[in-house]
């Protein structure tokens, strides 16, 4: 009993330890690069030895993408502790923007200068600085100033730490005492084999219910599962365990061991969010990439029913129509004096974030109200949740061509990763966009394991189409090529039809911060080449609108991403002001389009 005694603590010293090592590799690997600002400094702003700092503000962007307002101190912007990805310094909305040479001084603790910058005070006013490093590498003194535990996360770490204990503690006590306990000759390892039986099967059948039953894997699904192999293979060694020699004992402890601390591992990415997909994000699931490669001439919804366009941050109830569009029932005729426009895109058109009288079309229904004209606008919106513009070429051509269009807008946004995955106007003639065997198995592990995604995102540089850079940077060309094509097959459909066409680009949330889009700059140049109606709605956003870096969650929901109201109201108020650039709005002695019947 005494060598069992001693082996079991070795054995638990082990465990422990390669926790402790993975848990300390896997967060330095992943923070201790990613943050390059921390310790104690000060940050003051000076216009010709003035120091005008309580004119500005600034943010600090942690490693997990908080955002924390740095507060004034002594007339000086004061960190503390914390530690951040990037700092994002701003004016005051109400500075006068002059021409005058700023210099950001960053000092520490003793008042010595760490870093420098010099700018012009436009270049402030038009957008934040953003800082992304303000030490030289000093791998000591990095180590021991970074302050991973910021107050925001606070209540993630104990619940992490408690979860972890308990866990420490279960393990411990059952592998301890389990020889020492007997209860009416029963031993205690035929308990223990029991429980660890039970366990692997309750976890296992909650992970076949959301997989088969349900269909759906769950953020923890994978976890679930894992945790049900692992009580498996725990009640498998309690059978073998006095049959195994020494050695295969050794190897069974070394092997059980590391499968604890890969869960341990995959329990911190999940609480911490680390890989999470957009979808586990706001609805808790993993979407599938072989679903959004389904092939389908165009997306519908049921006709005649209610909905709900909903996220974790909102809730909005639709009724769709007849045609299977979340909006109002068309019109079956049309007057002399009407002027139909449709709205064509994704959930950006649809309205997703905002109730039904508050998407872009609404608003510019409510400024062409005021509009001097002898014609009443009328509207059909035609976005659906998760379609691209192949999806709205068909729709056009085969549903809302009858209604005789005098306007279609086309709005791309989030469309490029859907049109990589789908293929352009070619995939009409498949039956399914086909993917590999390793593909699927890929993309099997990539839904179950966390710790698969972060190996495939850290060390081999795949993005979320699981794609490698290089196969990315080809797939994206080609997808580009597939828009423009199709771009310039509504312009065909609208010369035959004799409807006006306008092709709306529009940012993400992500894009408006950067204050640049991340594809589509070189497409809007050639489209407006090309000859076509283009608006773009980031250099409205940005040079049009009080939106900016500083204020974006304004218009947009901070996690789903997605415009709210406020968002809503400026991109219909962009475009309503491109229709008056471009002159399309018709004037009263115009010839309307003579009555017809659908």
């Amino acid at each position: 009993m005494k060598n069992i005694s001693r082996r079991l603590k070795y054995r638990i010293a082990l465990v422990a330890g390669l926790s402790g090592l993975l848990l300390f590799t896997l967060f330095y690997s992943l923070y201790f690069p990613a943050v390059n600002i921390y310790g104690e400094f000060k940050i003051s702003v000076f216009a010709e030895n003035r120091n005008i700092t309580s004119e500005f503000r600034c943010e600090g962007i942690t490693f997990f993408k908080h955002v924390q307002e740095i507060n004034m101190l002594n007339n000086s912007l004061y960190n503390e502790k914390s530690s951040y990805k990037e700092l994002r310094i701003y004016s005051a909305e109400s500075r006068e923007i002059k021409e005058e040479i700023l210099s950001i001084v960053f000092t520490d603790r003793n008042d010595s200068v760490i870093k420098k910058i010099i700018i012009s005070n436009r270049d402030i006013s038009a957008g934040a600085i953003v800082i992304s490093k303000l030490y030289e590498d000093d791998f000591i003194n990095k180590l021991l100033a970074i302050n991973p535990f910021n107050i925001a996360l606070k209540n993630k770490v104990i619940f992490a730490m408690v979860i972890l204990f308990v866990a420490i503690i279960a393990v411990v006590f059952v592998i301890s005492f389990g020889e020492k306990f007997k209860i009416q000759k029963v031993t205690s390892s035929k308990i223990v084999f029991f429980l660890f039986l039970l366990a692997a099967f309750i976890f296992g059948l909650i992970s076949i219910i959301h997989i088969v039953v349900i269909d759906k894997f769950f953020l923890y699904t994978g976890l679930l599962l894992q945790l049900s192999i692992f009580f498996l293979f725990l009640a498998i060694g309690i059978i073998f365990r006095r049959k195994m020699s020494r050695k295969i004992g050794n190897y069974t402890t070394l092997f059980l061991s590391s499968f604890f601390v890969i869960i341990v591992a995959e329990l911190f990415l999940r609480i911490f969010g680390i890989g999470i997909t957009y979808n586990e994000a706001n609805s808790n699931y993993y979407q599938f990439l072989k679903n959004e490669k389904h092939i389908e001439k165009f997306r519908l919804w049921e006709p005649n029913i209610e909905i709900e366009l909903s996220s974790p941050e909102f809730a909005h109830s639709r009724s769709t129509n007849s045609l299977g569009l979340s909006d109002k029932e068309p019109l079956s005729f049309k007057n002399d004096n009407h002027f139909l426009i449709i709205g064509l895109g994704d959930s950006f058109t649809e309205g997703v974030g905002a109730h039904a009288d508050s998407t872009w079309l609404k608003f510019l229904e409510s400024n062409l109200e005021i509009q001097d004209s002898c014609f009443e606008f009328i509207f059909i919106n035609g976005g659906i949740s998760g379609s691209d513009p192949v999806h709205q070429f068909v729709l056009l051509k085969d549903k809302l061509l009858n209604y005789e269009p005098d306007l279609v807008i086309v709005t791309i946004g989030y469309d490029l990763q859907d049109i990589i995955l789908r293929g352009g106007l070619e995939r009409l003639t498949k039956l399914e966009v086909e993917s590999t065997f390793l593909e699927n198995i890929k993309e099997y592990l990539y839904s179950l394991s966390f710790t698969y995604r972060l190996i495939l995102h850290r060390v081999f540089s795949y993005n979320y189409l699981l794609q490698s850079p290089k196969v990315y940077e080809k797939n994206t060309i080609i997808a580009m090529h597939n828009i423009r094509e199709v771009v310039h097959r509504f312009k065909e459909v609208s010369i035959e039809n004799a409807f006006e066409l306008i092709v709306v680009f529009y940012p993400e949330r992500k894009e408006v911060l950067r204050g640049e889009y991340i594809a589509w700059t070189n497409l809007i140049s050639v489209l407006k080449e090309d000859g076509f109606h283009v608006v773009d709605l980031l250099n409205y956003y940005l040079n049009n609108t009080e939106m900016n870096q500083r204020n974006v969650f304004d218009y947009y929901w901070k996690n789903d991403g997605h415009h709210n109201a406020k968002g809503y109201s400026v991109f219909g108020d962009g475009i309503y002001k491109s229709l008056l650039k471009f002159g399309i709005l018709p004037p009263c002695d115009s010839i309307a389009k003579p009555l017809i019947q659908q």
